[in-house]
Order: C-alpha cells, then sequence, then structure tokens
C-alpha cells in the first residue's frame, strides 16, 4: 500500500466513510447476536457448528486483509457483511454468559475507549509506525498464552491476558487509525480499513467484558 499521506480533508472523508462502514458492520453484529440469543434452536446449531464458524472466520480474515484490493469492491463490501454477521452468532452464546447490563457496560466502555485512542491517532503530530513491529509481537505473544490458558485454565493468567489484550488493541486502534490516513489504499478500500477497525473494537470488547463482566 502506498504510504504517500493524504490531505485533511481527504483524511477526513476517508475516516468518515471507514468509521461508517465499521458502524454498519457494529450493528449488523449487535442486531445479529441479540436475534440468535432468542432463538433456541439458533443458539443449538451455533454451539453445534461454533469451531466451523471460527474456521469460517478466519478464512475471511485472510481474504479480506490480503485480497480485498483485487476484488470489486461490492464483492469486498459483502464479504465485511457477512463476517460481521458471522461474529454476530459467535457472540451470541456471550449473551448466555454474561448479564445483559454487563454487555452493555463493556460496549460504552469499548466505545469509549476505541473513540479516545482514535482521537489521539487523528491529532497527535507523533509517527506511530514504530509501534508496527512490538503491536505484532504482542499480538503474538497474546495468541500464544492464550491457547496455552486454554488447556491449563489459570484464572490468574486469564486475568492477565485480559488485560494485555485491552491495552494492545488501544496500542493497536491508534496505530491502525493513523496508519489508515496514510495509505491511499484506504481511500479506495474504505471497507478494508472499517474490517480493520472493527476486529480491533470487538478484540478489546471481548477482553474488557472477561475482566468486569458480570456472569449470569
Amino acid at each position: 500500500m502506498s504510504s504517500i499521506s493524504l490531505s485533511k480533508e481527504k483524511q477526513q472523508s476517508v475516516l468518515a466513510k471507514v468509521y461508517a462502514y465499521m458502524f454498519i458492520g457494529l450493528l449488523i453484529t449487535a442486531l445479529t447476536s441479540y436475534e440468535v440469543s432468542q432463538n433456541m434452536a439458533a443458539l443449538e446449531l451455533t454451539k453445534n457448528t461454533f469451531f466451523l464458524i471460527v474456521l469460517f472466520q478466519l478464512g475471511m480474515v485472510f481474504v479480506l486483509s490480503f485480497f480485498i484490493t483485487r476484488i470489486h469492491p461490492v464483492v469486498a463490501t459483502g464479504l465485511f457483511i457477512l463476517y460481521s454477521i458471522s461474529t454476530g452468532v459467535v457472540l451470541s452464546l456471550i449473551l448466555l454468559v454474561y448479564t445483559q447490563s454487563s454487555v452493555s457496560s463493556a460496549f460504552v466502555t469499548t466505545a469509549g475507549v476505541f473513540g479516545l485512542s482514535s482521537f489521539y491517532a487523528v491529532t497527535t503530530k507523533r509517527n506511530l509506525d514504530s509501534w508496527g513491529g512490538y503491536l505484532f509481537m504482542g499480538l503474538i505473544g497474546l495468541i500464544l498464552s492464550s491457547v496455552v490458558n486454554f488447556f491449563i485454565g489459570s484464572g490468574p493468567m486469564d486475568f492477565v491476558i485480559s488485560i494485555i489484550g485491552v491495552v494492545l488493541f488501544i496500542g493497536l486502534t491508534a496505530y491502525d487509525t493513523q496508519k489508515i490516513t496514510t495509505n491511499r489504499a484506504y481511500a479506495t478500500y474504505p471497507v478494508l480499513g472499517a474490517f480493520i477497525l472493527y476486529l480491533d473494537f470487538i478484540n478489546m470488547f471481548l477482553y474488557i467484558i472477561r475482566l468486569f463482566g458480570s456472569r449470569k
């Protein structure tokens, strides 16, 4: 992707489109999650096909991350919507574990933290490119530690992982937001920027609710 900076006016235009796509994706996810959580047959199907859905999502992440600029923008948008729906299906299981007030509080908290991170990225004069390597290593470490803890089931380790996850995705939100304003490809494919920030938001939400959510 080209890293030539855009004008301030163009940056604002690109970010507006990116946030619009992201909002639509989050809205679709929220509505899907709610509808599935209210349907016992859909919930049972989700439980039985959970790992297949996750594998499907991983495949979608790969396609949207590496091939989105090679496909028609309309197709890319359709894939993003499809991914948003699949995420809503998976997240419907969270509504079975946490209270509705916890989910609402976690969402509001995530929205606030996400907004502040993006605002910092847009207003700071500091170049955040140097964060990329550290954030990538942190993400790999987070994934590996999560896999290990999946098998050992350590409560304290889960708590630490959740804290690190929140901090990491705060950093990624700022880094990705600034990256969107300095790469011309996002002006052509705003849905790609929306997808990246959507992933940051969803992951931050998941770690926040693990930290502060009240279980039923």
